[in-house]
């Protein structure tokens, strides 16, 4: 090789941020400059051994690889003055694609002792194969010797940029929105995953695994939104916005995303027409529909509630979605005049997912009594004309209290006419002075009222509680029973005096009747 070629080129690759020069090599008199160094993966390397360098992989959408090239142009120190003149010469760097060149394709470098030029280049690798590639760079001068130095690099297959998005369905017990230890992860539930393109589109969807994890991976960047399926029965405690909404940037994970549910319950109950007034929905008695009922409350959250439902046909009612908490529920009377024969309220800690019923309510309306006669009546013309002798017979087999001198009651029954008088004369004489006496005569005339038709013994009154009818409702039959029993064993005068009066307000139509059915229900307008 010529002595002129002792002038050369040393060039130096560098793949990091930190670009390291190249050492100056000694060189003997009349001898050749060693061949140059290619700097690789942290060591020198010889160009001509050099295998390349292989970039690893880059997004697919990469279009032109970038990277830093130093480039040395030296002249031994022997040659002192420089033996070549001092100049400057472009540098050509071209590869082996067809038709491509790095970008610059040439820059300027001055032979000065240890000058050296730092190039960013870039070269077009789009659409290339998974290849090995060469490129060159070689000095353009007169004196300059023509041997480009070749390095060497390798495109692999590129890789899709993807982000994800993640987080984990969980049992929320305590609805606080905040997995707590021991609160398991939900199975089977339905993730969605929806992206903002002029409106929310649908994208994809995902099932929760057994620890109750989730797992979305998306190509594109954008806008997103991440919603659950909420099943029926549950309530969602996280996040607090219902849904997340994310600014996704591939490459990128996403995670946290939970969701939080906790099973909701409910309370329910019903209510009956209780005809027979005895507090149990028997066969044969029917619901009450429309009827208002209150639930008040506290639940876990602290929340207080205040709601209310009406009574289907089969009068049943439900609060439904409701969450673990202290509840009451009342009914609410309607207009008009309505008596309950059971409790009007129950309260209940309802448990989570619970769904608890209650006791029916019953209840029955009243309509004012009618038919009764009075003293007045059975002592008058018309009344007497009713009387016959089975009247008479019956009457007899009452416990009546015959006054002091009397020769009746029993009254007679051989004439009727007889009867008739004794009977009228003993209502008269009656007065409150003695109790016995006044019982014995409104006993009279209700049970004439019953034997006529007027009353019927089988109507349930209602009287109000008391010590002596305690739920407030009594048969006439049993008024007429209860009245007779106290004449026969001389109760104290309170006790007569109770019955006494029920039996005068019975003929006087002062008592409320139980009615057969459930009358109309109407609220006042709110």
């Amino acid at each position: 090789m010529k002595k002129a070629v002792s002038m050369m080129l040393f060039a130096m690759l560098i793949f990091s941020t930190v670009l390291i020069a190249a050492p100056i090599t000694k060189c003997e008199d009349e001898e050749d400059p060693v061949r140059p160094l290619l700097f690789v993966n942290g060591k020198w390397t010889s160009f001509t051994d050099s295998p390349g360098y292989n970039f690893g992989e880059f997004l697919c959408s990469t279009e032109w690889l970038t990277f830093t090239v130093n480039v040395t142009w030296f002249q031994p120190p022997k040659y002192d003055p420089p033996k070549w003149p001092l100049v400057t010469t472009n540098v050509v760097m071209k590869s082996s694609i067809s038709g491509t060149v790095f970008s610059p394709s040439t820059f300027q470098l001055n032979n000065y002792d240890h000058q050296y030029e730092m190039v960013s280049v870039s070269v077009p690798i789009a659409g290339l194969g998974p290849n090995t590639y060469y490129a060159w760079i070689r000095p353009v001068a007169d004196n300059a010797p023509d041997n480009p130095m070749y390095f060497y690099f390798t495109k692999t297959p590129c890789i899709t940029p993807q982000a994800t998005i993640s987080g984990v369905k969980f049992h929320d017990v305590d609805a606080d929105g905040v997995r707590d230890v021991g609160e398991e992860g939900l199975e089977g539930w339905t993730i969605q995953l929806w992206k903002l393109d002029g409106g929310w589109e649908f994208v994809d969807e995902t099932t929760t695994g057994s620890e109750g994890d989730y797992i979305f991976t998306v190509n594109e960047d954008g806008h997103y939104k991440v919603t659950e399926v909420l099943e029926s029965g549950w309530m969602q405690t996280a996040p607090a916005g219902d849904y997340y909404e994310i600014d996704v940037v591939l490459g990128t994970t996403y995670t946290g995303l939970d969701f939080g549910n906790i099973k909701l319950g409910s309370i329910s109950g019903a209510k009956f027409y209780d005809a027979n007034v005895n507090g149990v929905w028997d066969g044969g008695e029917p619901p009450i529909e429309g009827w208002k009922v209150h639930l008040t409350g506290t639940n876990i959250l602290g929340d207080t509630i205040d709601v209310y439902a009406f009574t289907g046909a089969d009068g049943k009612f439900v609060f439904k979605d409701l969450l673990p908490g202290t509840y009451t529920v009342e009914e609410v009377f309607p207009l008009g005049t309505w008596v309950s024969t059971t409790d009007t309220s129950f309260s209940h800690e309802l448990e989570e997912g619970e769904d608890f019923v209650g006791p029916d309510f019953g209840n029955v309306c009243l309509m004012p009594g009618t038919g009764g006669k009075t003293l007045g009546f059975w002592s008058n013309k018309n009344g007497q004309a009713l009387i016959n002798s089975s009247d008479v017979t019956a009457l007899n087999a009452l416990g009546l209290y015959k006054p002091t001198g009397w020769e009746y009651p029993p009254f007679d029954t051989t004439y009727i006419t007889k009867a008739r008088t004794q009977i009228k004369s003993y209502l008269l004489s009656a007065t409150a002075v003695n109790m016995s006496w006044m019982l014995s005569a409104q006993l009279i005339a209700t049970k004439l009222n019953v034997l006529h038709g007027f009353l019927s013994g089988s109507t349930i009154v209602y009287v109000g509680p008391s010590t002596y009818v305690p739920s407030g409702f009594i048969s006439i039959d049993e008024i007429m029973e209860n009245a007779n029993t106290a004449l026969l064993n001389g109760t104290p005068r309170a006790e007569q005096e109770y019955w006494k009066n029920l039996l005068d307000e019975l003929n006087n139509n002062r008592l409320p009747f139980v009615c057969p059915g459930p009358c109309s229900i109407e609220y006042p307008t709110p």
